[in-house]
């Protein structure tokens, strides 16, 4: 008996550094410094409609090398240490939307949208 625990210890050891292996390849490092508003992705969201995010919250303190000390604004937790997985950075709505420049003139909307007009073909007729 001891002789397969000591096998399939073994053979854990050698599973999780294979899969440490692959995740380090692919892991970026991020940091956030005091300050920065962030997103906190829930486990789960209350709804399928809902979105997964809350926040902003805004970073008080590094905690860890993947751990940051939140502050959350409520008074009864007004903090919560969230792993650097669970944090998205925080991008204002007002500075994602752009407008859509050209020769320094702004295009009028209808330059912009496709035509989606139906063209029905000749001898066609609506049913009624």
């Amino acid at each position: 008996m001891a002789e397969y625990m000591t096998k399939t210890n073994k053979n854990l050891q050698a599973s999780q550094k294979l899969v440490k292996h692959w995740y380090d390849q692919k892991a970026a490092l991020v940091e956030y410094q005091p300050g920065q508003l962030v997103w906190a992705l829930e486990h789960v969201a209350p709804s399928t409609l809902q979105d997964k995010r809350t926040g902003p919250y805004r970073i008080v303190e590094r905690k860890g090398e993947v751990t940051y000390l939140v502050d959350l604004g409520t008074p009864k937790n007004p903090h919560r240490v969230i792993h650097v997985n669970r944090l998205k950075p925080y991008q204002d709505r007002a500075d994602m939307a752009m407008l859509l420049v050209t020769d320094g003139e702004q295009e009028e909307e209808s330059e912009l949208l496709p035509d989606l007009s139906v063209i029905q073909p000749t001898g066609w007729h609506s049913g009624g």
